[in-house]
């Protein structure tokens, strides 16, 4: 309670000393207060016995779910400024507790093994040098501007931090993409950063496009770290997070040997193609901050199974239920995986009951979530369910241009007509998998002894992350999305835990075979490299080819006018709504559209038409141009010059409140 009310006390001196912190340390500072805290109390009462090295992890990562919850609490009650309040509290009850008991209790503390602590130093080393290589050149703020660079892993970050410039200031967000409706994604991912972004004062573009998905990485590997070190020997743990890191399919051999004219063919993330992409996607989508939280959910179920401990339980169930509103593809796969190590459990009774008491309270925890998900509007619903047999593998035919050379195999090679569309998806799923799966077919036998074996404890968990695999690569062949992009998600969500099993091969291998175990280990990272080093290199070179999206030093001026706007009655109209808008972004102001009008703002063909219609009213009717307005409940309104033309009776509506050279802010009277 004392560590509580100091860290409460504490937190107003910080808000008054941030301005003079570095950008990058404020926003570390920001980040470990506002997630260690409440992981604290999440986690703290079970993780006693975890020496101090592991428990930090620990805490992070289950403060990765315990965070948004409270967030998106607070924000429900209009609570929002207390969160920092709370998580100081938190985080200084944590660290007075961890005097405490290191004073009283000096024995009773399991002692970091040093050996451990460089392993998993090393590992997160890696994961921030990668981010370095993949962030160095992406973004760029000058007097002149802001330009950022990428492809459409940077116009999906810039959609991530749309959605927390909204959440900065409204909990729960709304879809500030296209301003009136709900929210279509899950949006816990990114309410840690929006908060850092509102109460250290670190520029929204700055948490997104430098700092925040490294920091993700790095948990995650050192969640993966301590995942596997509670099951397995260090050198599995180092070499299944290093793979994970910088591992990838053979997807390579494609685009060395096949022509991919096809427009299809995805040139930044070659894996993509297989419908693969595992290290590369951590670098720009909310897998990189849910990955912490699924590892973590994983080491509590297993935490659970060795200790039998009732904590444990309610833990895992709760990091399940947010687990939901982080991936929900990822909650799918893993409770698919404990159904099936309930039901294949063999003579482990005590394990089946853990299983089944995990799962019933996986899914109490996720009922807020489910039915939030299940009473979205029809109209606002970007993505539905649907079964369909083995769509993946046809998808990849399309994206490497090679239908028609497999449709013609499968004519040679079936002997009567109605063999051969069952001939031509076995060959397109044997090619999806061997390049798809890659190294990680590996740990095939791993897996295999994995679901086969007796008894309880460490085999239990072996069980589960066995069947977890087995579950991310089952399900995506029955059960799709519309649109399928999505389907990928459940695929990634096996494809991730297969590189434990991996390395569980390969160190067995090494540990029989010392001469050739080095040489095998080296050949696997080599051979699992190339698409990886591709994405990095393309990266590295991002500021070599035209930015994905610039702002000038006029738009700048009237994006931070803005910031001084109702944030709530404030509807902004610009005429790029197919791109992505730094507007919204810098603003954080909603806007009638922005980014796409099908995968984001659903049914936004409508708005699209409208918004053009509104840009090129010059020759038409003013009438035209203020029905746009009024029907979207228009407060501000930008104008470029010379590419916008909007009709000048319509303008003369308006109020002039902010010119700047190329560009004017208007604001909208009450029509």
């Amino acid at each position: 309670m004392i560590g509580a009310l100091v860290g409460a006390i504490f937190w107003p001196i910080l808000r008054v000393a941030a301005p003079s912190v570095p950008e990058p340390l404020r926003f570390l500072l920001g980040y470990l207060i506002f997630t260690i805290g409440p992981g604290f109390a999440a986690a703290g009462a079970v993780s006693r016995g975890l020496d101090a090295l592991t428990r930090v992890i620990v805490l992070l990562a289950a403060g990765t779910a315990a965070a948004p919850a409270l967030i998106d609490l607070l924000g429900r009650a209009g609570l929002v400024p207390a969160f920092p309040y709370l998580a100081s509290a938190m985080a200084g009850a944590y660290v007075a507790s961890a005097a405490w008991e290191r004073t009283t209790q000096p024995a009773a503390a399991a002692r970091v093994d040093g050996r451990d602590a460089i392993a998993c130093a090393a590992l997160v080393a890696l994961a921030v040098a990668l981010g370095v290589i993949v962030f160095w050149h992406r973004l760029s703020v000058t007097a002149d501007g802001i330009r950022l660079f990428g492809e459409y892993d940077s116009a999906d970050m810039s959609w991530y931090a749309a959605v927390a410039s909204e959440a900065s200031h409204t909990v729960p967000p709304t879809a500030s993409y296209y301003s009136g409706h709900r929210l279509n994604a899950a949006y816990y991912p990114h309410l840690i950063a929006a908060m850092v972004f509102r109460f250290w004062s670190v520029p929204i573009l700055s948490v997104f496009f430098k700092y925040a998905w490294p920091t993700y990485v790095s948990l995650a590997a050192a969640m993966g770290f301590v995942l596997v070190r509670s099951l397995a020997s260090r050198a599995v743990a180092v070499l299944s997070v290093a793979l994970l890191l910088v591992g990838s399919d053979f997807s390579y051999l494609a685009a060395w040997i096949l022509p991919h004219a096809a427009v299809d063919w995805d040139y930044l993330l070659w894996p993509t193609n297989f419908l693969s992409p595992t290290m590369q996607v951590l670098h720009f989508s909310t897998w990189s901050a849910s990955l912490p939280l699924y590892l973590m959910a994983l080491f509590a179920i297993v935490r659970g199974l060795q200790t039998r401990g009732r904590g444990w339980l309610v833990l895992s169930g709760f990091l399940i239920g947010i687990l939901f509103e982080f991936k929900p593809f990822a909650w799918v796969v893993l409770m698919g995986g404990l159904g099936a190590s309930m039901i294949f459990a063999g003579g482990d009774r005590r394990g089946r009951l853990r299983y089944a008491a995990t799962i019933a309270l996986g899914v109490v925890f996720s009922v807020p979530f489910i039915w939030g998900a299940a009473t979205l509007a029809p109209a606002d619903r970007r993505t539905r369910l649907v079964i369909e047999l083995l769509m993946l593998p046809k998808r990849m035919l399309i994206k490497i241009d090679e239908t028609r050379a497999f449709a013609a195999a499968a004519e040679h090679l079936a002997p009567v007509p109605a063999l051969r569309t069952s001939t031509y998806l076995l060959l397109a799923t044997v090619v999806f998998f061997a390049v798809g799966i890659g190294v990680r077919w590996l740990g095939v036998p791993s897996i295999w002894r994995a679901i086969r074996a007796p008894g309880g404890g460490d085999a239990a968990g072996w069980r589960l992350l066995a069947w977890t695999v087995v579950s991310g690569i089952v399900v995506p062949c029955i059960l799709t999305t519309d649109p399928y992009v999505d389907t990928l998600q459940f695929y990634l969500a096996g494809l991730y835990v297969m590189w434990i099993f991996a390395a569980v091969a390969l160190v067995g291998f090494a540990g029989k075979n010392p001469p050739l175990g080095a040489v095998a280990i080296a050949a696997a990272i080599v051979a699992s490299f190339p698409s990886s080093g591709h994405y990095l290199a393309r990266k590295w070179t991002d500021r070599e080819r035209p930015p994905r999206v610039s702002m000038t030093r006029g738009e700048l001026a009237i994006a931070e006018f803005l910031r001084n706007s109702d944030p709530e009655r404030t509807v902004v109209l610009h005429d790029r709504p197919l791109t992505p808008s730094l507007t919204t972004i810098v603003a954080a102001r909603r806007i009638v559209l922005g980014w796409d009008v099908r995968y984001s703002a659903v049914g936004g063909e409508e708005r699209l038409r409208d918004v053009n219609r509104f840009y090129s009213s010059a020759d038409r009717d003013p009438q035209v141009a203020l029905d746009v307005l009024r029907k979207y409940q228009v407060t501000h309104v930008i104008v470029r010059t010379p590419d916008d033309h909007v009709n000048p009776l319509a303008l003369s509506r308006l109020k002039l409140v902010l010119e700047q050279p190329g560009v004017a802010l208007y604001e909208v009277p009450q029509l």
